[in-house]
Order: structure tokens, then sequence, then C-alpha cells
């Protein structure tokens, strides 16, 4: 009975431990969560479902993906939210859906016009959590 050759095996060196994604390209693109999102209130998804916004949020989140925190974050128009800049109504329902210790971790990115989508930046997730198509979570006076 003939024995089969086992293949050889590349080894790391001892005491280093490989890094998980380290030559994947893109191993370090923003990744999107839906474990938060917010159907109801006053910035929940329900009512996009029944328009055409849709294209657009899908198109804007498809550039994103290919972006890393840096590269979004030079634009301007998307940026880490204020807590203390936010709308009583925004402040509420955090607390209303439990994530009032997210408030510091707030995002939002921009879509078009006024319209925002607002998530929890996580590492290298973004947790999408609200609908904002009139910038009233976070509202600038201009």
């Amino acid at each position: 009975m003939k024995k089969w050759k086992q293949p050889a095996v590349q080894k790391d060196p001892p005491g280093k431990s490989p890094r998980i994604g380290a030559d994947i390209p893109g191993a370090d693109h923003i990744i999107f969560r839906f474990s938060v999102i917010d159907p109801d209130g006053p910035f929940g998804w329900r009512e996009v479902a029944a328009t055409d916004l849709w294209r657009h949020i899908k198109q804007r989140v498809a550039s994103v993906e290919t972006m890393t925190w840096p590269e979004l974050m030079r634009g301007g128009d998307n940026h880490v939210l204020s807590p203390e800049k936010l709308s009583r109504e925004a402040r509420q329902r955090l607390e209303d859906i439990h994530q009032g210790d997210a408030a510091d971790q707030l995002f939002s990115l921009h879509v078009t016009g006024r319209m925002r989508i607002i998530g929890i930046r996580d590492r290298r997730y973004f947790r999408i959590l609200w609908w904002d198509p009139n910038h009233a979570v976070c509202p600038v006076n201009k």
C-alpha cells in the first residue's frame, strides 16, 4: 500500500500570532449592522419602506462600504454627533429603546440634502439606528 505525502504546512514563527484579515483587501472597511435599527418613533424606518428613498439609501450605503472611517470623515458632511446637541426627541428615544449609553457614539451619515442615516459607530461597525430625513436628530441653526 502506498503512503500519501502530507502537504507542507507553513507555520507562523514562534511567539507571533497571525493577523486575521491582514492581507485581505478591504479588511478595514466599514461594516453595516442592522441589529439595533429602530422601526418606530420619530426617526423610525417604517415610513421609508413606502417611498422610493430606498434607492438613494442603498446607493449611499454601497458607496460607504468601500471606505474606511478616516476616508468617510474627510468630507465634512459625515460626522460624530455631540450628545449635548441632540434634540430632546432623540435623547428621549435613545432612552426608550435602551440605547442611552450610546449617545456619545452616534454618527451622522449624509445621504442627500438634509437626509441622514443615524447610527452607532462601534469599531469597524456602523450600527444603523435611525432615518433622519429632516436633520431633526441634531438640528443645525443656519
